[in-house]
């Protein structure tokens, strides 16, 4: 977690990778709920959130690169190429929450940093589609915008769980 939280590098390494393996294990769990859950729940995402609020950057882009080439390899989910732009769609989300969250409301952080985030991602595709030339089957536009509405809930779980978690630790109702 941050230096407000007075943790050694070894705590916070600790701590990032019982997140990390967090995010192995989560899709797993939600895999019972059908084949979209992943796409409504999006549990990758939520370690990073949670990586974005409590540790120092370095650790939030470590994670948000680690975690999904780690789910890629173990499960195959993302499938490339998939899997760069989710890279790079959850270093943005965790370096937005992590600076965004000091000047507004956790909520409006996270939200705002998710908004961003999914404004990368399709900003990525499209330009790796249009210009680069890459044939990326899901680079239509139209498929995009469903998947981020498809998503909605996800977004709207981890905006309001992120900060009540946050908030019982800082109340030391939870132990770190």
């Amino acid at each position: 977690m941050n230096n407000k939280y007075n943790l050694t590098n070894t705590q916070n390494l600790i701590i990032s990778a019982l997140l990390v393996a967090f995010g192995i294990v989560l899709p797993n769990l939600l895999h019972f709920l059908g084949p979209n859950a992943g796409k409504i729940l999006l549990p990758l995402f939520f370690p990073i959130v949670l990586s974005a609020v409590f540790l120092p950057i370095k650790y939030v882009v470590i994670n948000a690169i680690i975690l999904p080439v780690l789910s890629n390899l173990l499960s195959g989910m993302p499938p490339i190429p998939m899997l760069y732009f989710m890279i790079l769609e959850l270093v943005t989300l965790g370096i937005s929450i992590y600076f965004i969250k000091s000047k507004v409301n956790l909520n409006i952080a996270i939200f705002t940093s998710f908004c961003i985030s999914r404004i990368i991602y399709i900003l990525l595709v499209m330009f790796a589609a249009n210009i680069i030339g890459l044939n990326l089957p899901f680079a239509n536009i139209s498929l995009m915008l469903g998947s981020i509405a498809l998503s909605i809930p996800g977004i709207l779980i981890y905006t309001f769980i992120t900060p009540a978690i946050h908030n019982r630790i800082l109340k030391g109702k939870v132990s770190v």
